[in-house]
């Protein structure tokens, strides 16, 4: 059985959710760990602290959160609005 960072929660453990330290997800998802570190201050993504210095973040709820960052196009929108008329 493979444990998460903090031994406390069990990472990846028959299917579950899989819980990273800020270092781990910036390699997994790309951004920088100060840009993981100010969307955590905030509160733009989900993290478990665990004491005092122990941070996790569940990826899959990361990912979804970053979903919501992204910005349409204006195009996009522009086309909608004359097609009405």
């Amino acid at each position: 059985m493979k444990l998460g960072t903090a031994c406390l929660i069990p990472n990846n453990v028959m299917g579950g959710p899989r819980f990273l330290r800020i270092e781990e997800l910036s390699t997994e998802l790309g951004p920088s760990v100060r840009s993981f570190r100010t969307w955590m201050y905030q509160r733009k993504i989900p993290f478990i602290k665990i004491g005092h210095r122990t941070v996790l973040f569940e990826v899959e709820k990361v990912r979804a959160a970053m979903a919501n960052f992204e910005v349409k196009a204006v195009d996009s929108v522009r086309n909608s609005r004359t097609s009405r008329t």
